[in-house]
């Protein structure tokens, strides 16, 4: 009986050990399989930055292994990732851009961690490392000599109220002009992004009931939006005109040909930003981005103060971001009274 349970306890030690060897390879698969495609991009983009950091400081490292080994990370040190922060800003990165990719090691690092690829001590030295924010953000941009690396604004517009209406409204005799007051109306009352807009298809959009179906990749998620107001004036317009909409495979947002009549052509990324940038100008709104009508939005919504509708409305699945707006738009003396 003693030999049996002994030999019983060895079988288990040996499938334990193998059982951990498994589990310990698949943190990493398991943490990116929960991820949009869009945000593994991003990591894989994030992370060739750090290996063009460690091939500087001779450590050789590889993309690749750093997002599916946990032994790729065996030997990181609070040190090396403290050093990285520093080369992202003596690089010239902006300090959106260094806080996104340090967060990124960090989570890596993390997982790392849990995984028993660096101890438990060094990892949380790395975990504590901050990024910048505030007054250390702003003091550490007003000295730069080098100039900003990044694809985004250091600053994003709030496109006036009255602005918006006009931008609606302004131009609905034209097919062209419908179809821009349908793409400011989509960015600023529903926050859509450039990669959602362009995907958009005739069949999204429901006329009888007043309704867009939309689809957000970037979070995997599904919603539904009523059209209501200027959008909803401005779409009616749309629907209108002679583009075809009939066929509901062509896409919603179609190209624009000499003259201003839409073709059967969807419109792309970087035409939408051009457009926008064109009616910036011609509202003498310098850098006018369609991102800015999402934080236009984002910050109209913010105003009542409830983060679940604001996710929900923004298509946010963390809350960090939702809470920022509000928080951004706070009256700072609310709910003091003085004596005096």
């Amino acid at each position: 009986m003693t030999n049996e349970i002994a030999l019983t306890n060895t079988k288990m030690h040996q499938v334990g050990q193998v059982a951990n060897a498994h589990a310990t390879n698949a943190v990493f698969t398991k943490f990116t399989a929960t991820k949009a495609a869009n945000t593994v991009r991003r990591y894989q983009d994030d992370l060739g930055t750090f290996v063009q950091y460690l091939a500087d400081i001779t450590i050789t490292s590889d993309v690749e292994s750093l997002m599916t080994s946990p032994q790729a990370w065996a030997g990181m040190t609070w040190g090396i990732v403290e050093g990285y922060k520093a080369w992202l800003l003596k690089k010239g990165f902006a300090v959106r851009t260094v806080n996104v990719k340090l967060s990124v090691v960090k989570a890596f690092a993390d997982l790392a961690m849990k995984a028993g690829a660096i101890a438990g001590d060094e990892a949380a030295r790395i975990k504590g490392i901050t990024g910048l924010a505030g007054r250390e953000a702003k003091n550490v941009d007003s000295k730069r000599t080098q100039k900003r690396i990044s694809s985004k604004k250091a600053q994003f517009n709030i496109v006036d109220t009255d602005i918006v209406k006009q931008l609606l409204s302004r131009d609905l005799d034209s097919p062209q002009g419908r179809r821009d007051a349908v793409i400011i109306g989509l960015m600023a009352y529903f926050g859509l992004r450039v990669g959602e807009l362009v995907e958009l298809k005739v069949s999204d959009v429901d006329m009888i009931n007043g309704v867009l179906k939309v689809y957000r990749p970037k979070v995997d998620k599904h919603q539904v939006y009523t059209l209501k107001n200027g959008l909803l004036k401005a779409m009616t317009a749309y629907y209108a005109c002679d583009c075809d909409m009939s066929n509901k495979d062509l896409p919603l947002l179609r190209a624009s040909r000499k003259g201003g009549k839409l073709d059967k052509a969807g419109l792309n990324r970087f035409a939408i930003a051009k457009r926008i940038a064109m009616l910036g100008q011609e509202l003498g709104i310098k850098n006018l981005s369609p991102h800015d009508f999402r934080h236009t939005g984002a910050t109209e919504v913010a105003k009542a103060g409830d983060v679940a509708k604001l996710m929900n409305w923004g298509g946010w699945t963390n809350p960090t971001t939702a809470i920022a707006y509000v928080e951004r738009g706070r009256v700072a003396n609310e709910g003091i009274e003085l004596p005096y």
